[in-house]
């Protein structure tokens, strides 16, 4: 399919044309180019004009192709690098083609703000008559999936939205390598960069999603540490500094945390920067936080623009969830009152269950030997060797050693500051993550966190672990040394990461994906289904039983996405729900899906007492339709 090379056209063209204008590093040049056009979807989208923005950009490629014929200047060392992208992007075609979605927020989230985007040609913070993702979040990254999308394809394909993410992510790779330095005369300095580069990727699936899920953690931590290497290096030009305020201006604007890794950044940017005597690089954050607070406020702004009339006014969200700059120093601390009220025995189990944790599981999950046993699995050998968890208190040593033998030969006592520090930061962060889920009832029974603090963890872990091993690289560039960090690395990575390079025929073998790819194909299958009865924008409300299959609601409603979905068991989509009925401009019926667990007469009393304490309407009458599969569907109505 061709088709899927015009967003690598159009981001090559555009990148060639600051390499000539502004003698841009090609990687950095990539990387511009990028940010640019996700800043210009993003503020075109907001004023209604998404779809034209990519009409616009098209025809101005073109224009510039024609520009490029007679400037053309062909130069041998970034042709080579152009011919090396191309092959690794077609690579990253082969390896995206057969990926699916398959964990919840790809459903929840991440996938569905991007499928959300394509179906409706409107950003999240305008679509107000459609409840799907997260509309009180920017989610920088799915307008560059938009970009992909849109240029590569008529039909949504999620194979493409993982293209596009693999791509950020290997700019970010790239940029990160490009710090790493040999003598100018030194032996295998392709190769040893290649196996760097192989090494970092396997410790992305050690500390992260790596490149088969839409997470976007993995994409924090790599911008971390581009931040701190462009922060840290001693001769900036301008670029430099632009792309500083770039990085961290989007830090938020990818991930609701990211405001909080930005000031917690910024303390071990300003000590380093007292180090030096020059505070441009801490003013530079300053002005990114201040500007992400005035994109923040335009994106949220009412600008009057809606793409369907049938409109809920205003998108209501729990506070729990809402996280800007006014809502920080809410969502990081408890009050006194609250801290007062603690139980001390409470605290003592929590923080000893929270200990224990730590010291158990490894951070996402990475253990020592994963890759090796699962091929060991496949073989006719019946052992396996010892997997033991790469925990917090292992990375932290891994951090201190690092930094230790970077110092012996740097004599720098800076990076020792820059380490503990960063790793003071880590700490407080979890500390924070704890008080945040205590305040908002995000602890179980068991006292676990009903938060991903592992994800949460890996991204932080990876922004100093990649910025230590640059540093390190640098100085023992050895080829035995490189390759003992490789297998290393892919000592304690996981399988996922080869998984990649695997057919899909020897895939569909394991039972965990054969599952999955069956549950996609039957929920494809009824969602198909449900499309060819309802028009668009219909009114549905879910009751499941919760018990057999927590994905079975989440996928549906990500199929039905041209649809209002809404749970039955949520009091607060119960008021939307009466809000929907009771505008005039909505004129699309409301029905219910059952499945045949979820008892009748139960919905039935639910709606009674609902429409009793907050209603005028004082009855609800059911009339069964359809039967899709397992689903009963039934017409409702309210009587006055």
């Amino acid at each position: 399919m061709i088709s899927v090379f015009i967003p690598f056209i159009i981001l090559s063209l555009w990148s060639y044309l600051l390499l000539l204008k502004y003698n841009v590093k090609l990687h950095k040049a990539y990387l511009f180019v990028t940010l640019s056009i996700v800043f210009y979807l993003l503020f075109l989208g907001k004023l209604g004009f998404l779809i034209y923005s990519i009409y616009l950009l098209q025809i101005l490629t073109i224009i510039l192709l024609i520009f490029l014929i007679f400037k053309i200047k062909i130069d041998k060392n970034n042709f080579q690098k152009f011919f090396i992208l191309l092959i690794i992007y077609s690579i990253l075609i082969w390896i995206c083609k057969d990926l699916f979605y398959y964990k919840y927020d790809e459903f929840s989230e991440y996938g569905i703000t991007s499928k959300l985007l394509f179906s409706e040609n409107n950003v999240p913070s305008n679509i107000d008559y459609l409840q799907k993702g997260s509309h009180h979040k920017i989610n920088l990254i799915s307008y560059f999936h938009y970009f992909f999308l849109k240029n590569s394809t008529k039909l949504f394909q999620e194979s493409i939205t993982y293209l596009a993410h693999s791509f950020f992510i290997l700019l970010l790779l790239l940029n990160i390598c490009d710090f790493i330095k040999f003598k100018k005369f030194k032996k295998f300095k392709k190769s040893k960069k290649f196996l760097i580069f192989i090494t970092f990727y396997f410790l992305i699936y050690s500390l992260g999603p790596g490149l088969d899920r839409l997470y976007v953690d993995t994409i924090i931590g790599l911008v971390i540490v581009l931040l701190l290497l462009v922060s840290f290096k001693k001769n900036k030009y301008i670029s430099d500094y632009y792309l500083i305020f770039l990085l961290a201006l989007i830090l938020p604007m990818i991930k609701s945390n990211g405001i909080l890794i930005l000031i917690g950044l910024m303390p071990i940017i300003l000590i380093e920067n007292i180090f030096r005597k020059k505070f441009v690089i801490f003013g530079i954050l300053v002005l990114s936080l201040i500007s992400y607070n005035f994109v923040s406020n335009f994106y949220f702004t009412n600008l009057n623009y809606y793409g369907k009339k049938n409109i809920i006014k205003k998108y209501e969200v729990h506070e729990s969830s809402a996280f800007d700059l006014k809502q920080l120093n809410h969502q990081a601390n408890l009050s006194q009152k609250q801290i007062a009220n603690l139980d001390g025995k409470f605290i003592l189990k929590f923080s000893n269950k929270q200990i224990k944790n730590l010291l158990k599981n490894g951070i996402y999950h990475s253990e020592t030997f994963l890759i090796f046993n699962k091929i060991i699995s496949k073989s006719p050998f019946n052992f396996k060797l010892i997997q033991i968890p790469i925990n917090l208190f292992i990375w932290f040593i891994i951090v201190i050693l690092i930094t230790f033998f970077i110092a012996i030969k740097k004599k720098n006592k800076n990076l020792y500051w820059i380490s503990i520090l960063y790793l003071g930061f880590i700490s407080s962060y979890y500390i924070m993550l704890m008080l945040w889920s205590i305040k908002h009832n995000l602890v179980n029974t068991d006292l676990e966190l009903l938060v991903s603090w592992q994800r949460h963890l890996g991204s932080l872990l990876i922004g100093i672990i990649f910025f230590l091993l640059v540093k390190f690289f640098q100085i023992y560039s050895s080829l035995k040394i490189i390759i003992i960090f490789l297998i290393l690395s892919m000592s304690i990575s996981f399988p996922n990461s080869i998984r990649l390079f695997m057919p899909i025929e020897i895939i569909q073998n394991e039972l965990f994906w054969t599952k999955k790819i069956n549950q996609r194909k039957e929920l494809k299958i009824i969602s198909q289904d449900i499309n060819s009865k309802f028009k668009n924008y219909s009114n549905i409300i879910f009751a499941f039983h919760k018990n057999d299959d927590p994905y079975f609601e989440p996928i549906l409603r990500y199929e039905l996405i041209k649809h209002h979905t809404f749970n039955i068991d949520n009091d607060f989509n119960l008021m939307k729900i009466i809000k929907i009925y009771n505008t005039s401009l909505n004129k699309n019926k409301l029905y219910l899906f059952k499945d045949n667990k979820y008892n009748l007469r139960k919905v039935e009393l639910r709606f009674e007492k609902f429409l009793k304490d907050f209603s005028s309407y004082k009855k609800i009458n059911l009339t069964k339709k359809h039967n899709i599969k397992q689903i009963e569907i039934y017409e409702i109505d309210f009587e006055k």
